[in-house]
């Protein structure tokens, strides 16, 4: 059975209630993983810095001496926060640029202290986010190595393994508080007591990095509490301003910076503090952990309450992660089997739902969820529309069908190459898009279904599908970047791309050789307005049917001199 992951976020401003009674015009944002609203104290708090107050908090005349308090203020509050010393709360431009200053800053520091990347060993685990996992790439390249701990089927580390691999030479554990996409918790102090152990046994420290993003809103962030001598918090994620993060260590951690120039954030950070986002950033955070408590229990009751709803309606539906309170209040992550992720989401956007197949930072749809992947250790399960066709009443009792597979369609320009479409048809009412051909709509749904809602579900079809072709060619170009073998299909793919590219280039050399003969007086200058206006009806309509070019004034070599074709496209429509 195939399984493709479809993630819902569910957030603290979506009861069941909500849902049951919204109207046509209102919406539901269920992404609270990737963007939450800007609290309106946090808005208020950042107004007067916005306006009047725009010094630089370095500078020492009276405008600057007013920023550099309103930064200091903000830093105080949030070190009161998590119940630490100022002077090691540090500001940054977010959860990645944190997670970078945290892993680098600690290798590095560790370099200067005189030890080589090859004596070094960092462990992390395959399900974290971008900013982590691409840093690890990073670091194999200076020849750290870089080892993964097993995860279990909800995605919490597997502790035996991760004692197995600590040795003599761990310098660094990186890990998420909360998984983005599954919601699932890491038990931090049992990492923390293995460290500690392994501490004691090897006699040197090994540094625990946190990436907190997604936990000021559903967990305590009390330095203590987590655990880590490296805390990584992103205050977009909790109400706060976007761009805005901070980075928490320890007094017994050294970091070095990987970014130079002043010495603001002790030299951590360098360039001019965002003044407007840490002051509003510093009001978000304490409010998103003055009442965390409270707000878990409203929103797991609604969390609990929306899967025994989505198991009811669905039999076939699984839930991937933890469950109970080893699981963000906020998060529900399903698969489906047969279920297009991306089509759904694209049908669900339309009807006034906002949400996610995975985080938004790996990339803006395309290829299977490695959290999910990782975790089940079922590709089928974790992948994003990679085989099943999905089926859907639509209201008049016909199906609804969309391959959720791929499809060739010939290359109208006849350069002999093809490009690749996505498996889901142009028409969503009853047409099914399978290796390039389509079935008639039925009489029935044509004289049963509006006009209008056709249209719509024309439209949503479309644009699946162009979020399918970009899908394909962005997982090639990831492949080719990590050295990875390439499927047939990718090959394909970048096939296509290249000869469109080099189409692309081709025309454009023509066009400026043209103009340039054109100013050369080599060339007639295209007709003008008034005679291309005055071209039969016949000549019009001939033209429509190219899609809208004006293909007989391009039949000429001479005229063609800025005007570009998509034939790929509207060949594309036109079979579907």
């Amino acid at each position: 059975m195939c399984f493709c992951t479809w993630g819902l976020w569910f957030t603290l401003v979506v009861s069941y209630v909500m849902i049951c009674g919204m109207t046509d015009s209102q919406r539901i944002y269920l992404d609270y993983a990737a963007a939450t609203p800007l609290l309106p104290a946090a808005f208020a708090a950042m107004k007067p810095y916005l306006e009047g107050n725009f010094g630089n908090p370095s500078a020492i005349h009276s405008e600057g001496v007013t920023a550099r308090a309103a930064v200091e203020s903000a830093r105080e509050a949030i070190a009161l926060t998590v119940q630490v010393r100022p002077e090691f709360v540090t500001f940054t431009g977010g959860g990645t640029e944190g997670n970078n200053l945290a892993i680098f800053g600690v290798i590095e520091a560790w370099r200067q202290s005189g030890r080589a990347y090859a004596d070094m060993e960092v462990i992390t685990t395959q399900i974290e986010h971008p900013s982590i996992a691409v840093a690890m790439e990073r670091l194999r390249t200076l020849g750290v190595q870089v080892k993964f701990v097993e995860v279990d089927q909800t995605g919490k580390i597997v502790l035996s393994h991760l004692k197995e691999l600590l040795s003599a030479h761990s310098v660094l554990v990186s890990v998420a508080y909360a998984n983005s996409e599954t919601g699932t918790i890491q038990p931090l102090h049992a990492i923390k007591k293995a460290l500690r152990e392994s501490e004691k046994n090897y006699q040197h420290q090994v540094a625990l990095h946190v990436d907190a993003a997604q936990a000021p809103l559903w967990v305590s962030c009390l330095f203590t509490t987590v655990g880590a001598d490296v805390l990584v918090l992103d205050f977009a994620k909790c109400h706060g301003p976007k761009g805005t993060g901070a980075l928490i260590r320890s007094r017994r951690t050294d970091l070095a910076a990987n970014v130079y120039g002043g010495g603001q954030e002790s030299a951590l950070r360098p360039g001019t503090e965002n003044v407007p986002g840490i002051v509003g950033a510093a009001v978000a955070f304490a409010d998103a952990q003055h009442n965390w408590k409270e707000r878990v229990e409203r929103v797991s009751l609604v969390r609990d309450q929306g899967i025994k709803l989505l198991q009811t309606a669905i039999p076939t539906l699984v839930i991937n992660g933890a469950s109970g309170a080893e699981r963000l209040a906020n998060n529900i992550n399903v698969s489906i089997p047969g279920l297009d992720t991306e089509f759904a989401a694209v049908v669900l956007d339309s009807k006034g739902f906002a949400v996610s197949t995975k985080s938004a930072c790996a990339g803006a749809g395309g290829g299977a969820s490695v959290v999910v992947l990782k975790t089940t250790g079922d590709a089928a399960r974790a992948a994003d529309g990679a085989v099943a066709r999905a089926a859907a009443a639509d209201g008049d009792g016909d199906a609804v069908r969309a391959a959720g597979g791929t499809a060739h369609a010939a290359d109208a320009d006849d350069d002999g190459d093809e490009v690749l479409a996505g498996g889901l048809g142009a028409d969503g009412d009853g047409r099914a898009a399978a290796g390039g051909s389509a079935r008639a709509p039925t009489a029935r749904s044509r004289t049963a279904m509006p006009a209008d809602e056709r249209k719509r579900r024309r439209a949503a079809a479309e644009q699946a599908r162009r979020v399918r072709l970009r899908q394909a060619v962005s997982a090639a170009e990831t492949a080719v970047a990590q050295n990875e073998p390439l499927a047939d299909e990718q090959q394909r793919v970048l096939g296509a791309r290249d000869r469109k590219r080099s189409r692309e280039h081709d025309r454009t050399k023509r066009a400026a050789a043209a103009t340039a003969q054109m100013a050369a007086g080599g060339l007639r200058r295209p007709r003008s307005p008034t005679a291309t206006n005055a071209k039969s009806s016949q000549s019009q309509r001939r033209d429509r049917s190219f899609g809208g070019l004006a293909a007989s004034a391009t039949r000429k070599t001479n005229k063609c001199v800025d005007i570009k074709f998509s034939f790929v496209t509207f060949y594309y429509l036109k079979m579907n």
